[in-house]
C-alpha cells in the first residue's frame, strides 16, 4: 500500500506528458487556449444565465439563482480550502520538457479549481435539463482537459476537480429539491 501513491504519481505525471507533448497540433493548440481562458466563456454563460431568467420559467429562475451560489461554492472549497491544503505545486512549476501554452499561474494546482467550477455548472445544468447532458459533459471534458494540455494541471488535478463540481452540484441540487426556501416542495422535481 504505501508503492500505490507514488506509483499514481508516476502515472499521472506521465499521462501528462502524454497529453500535453504527444497530441498536439496547431488547431488543437489554438482551440484548447481559447477553451481554457476563463474569460471566453463569460458572455456566453452570461446570455445563458439571462436566458434561464427571462424564458427558463420557475426551473430556469430557479438555476439561475443556484448557478452563482453553487459555482462560488466550488470555486472557494477547491481554491481557497483545498489547494493549500494539499499543496501540491502545478507542473509548470516543478517539470521540464513540456509545452507551456498559456501563464503558468497560481502556485497550487490540486484540484483544478476549472474543472471544479465547469462541473458544477455542467451537472447542474445537466440535473435541471436532462436532454442537455451530451452537451455539458462534452463542455466539461474540453476545458478539463484543456488545463493539462496547455501545461497547468496534472490529469488528477482535472478529475478531482470534477469529483468536486459534482458533489457541490449535487448537493444544491439536492437541497433545491427538499427546502422550502429553495421554493421547492419536499421531495418534488424542479
Amino acid at each position: 500500500m504505501t508503492d500505490l501513491w507514488p506509483t499514481l504519481l508516476h502515472w499521472d505525471v506521465q499521462l501528462f506528458y502524454w497529453i500535453n507533448t504527444q497530441i498536439h497540433t496547431g488547431l488543437l493548440d489554438a482551440l484548447m487556449v481559447f477553451v481554457t481562458e476563463k474569460e471566453n466563456w463569460y458572455l456566453p454563460m452570461f446570455m445563458l444565465w439571462l436566458l434561464l431568467i427571462w424564458k427558463g420559467g420557475s426551473r430556469g429562475r430557479l438555476l439561475a439563482v443556484l448557478l452563482p451560489i453553487a459555482v462560488g461554492t466550488s470555486d472557494a472549497v477547491a481554491g481557497h480550502l483545498l489547494k493549500p491544503w494539499v499543496g501540491r505545486f502545478r507542473p509548470c512549476k516543478t517539470l521540464e520538457g513540456f509545452r507551456l501554452l498559456i501563464t503558468c499561474g497560481g502556485v497550487y494546482s490540486f484540484p483544478s479549481s476549472h474543472a471544479t467550477n465547469i462541473a458544477t455548472l455542467s451537472a447542474l445544468f445537466a440535473l435541471y435539463y436532462p436532454f442537455s447532458k451530451w452537451f455539458w459533459i462534452v463542455v466539461a471534458f474540453l476545458v478539463g482537459i484543456s488545463r493539462v494540455y496547455v501545461g497547468v494541471h496534472y490529469p488528477a488535478d482535472v478529475a478531482a476537480g470534477y469529483l468536486l463540481g459534482l458533489a457541490v452540484a449535487l448537493i444544491y441540487y439536492q437541497m433545491s429539491r427538499r427546502t422550502p426556501w429553495f421554493g421547492q416542495n419536499k421531495g418534488k422535481r424542479p
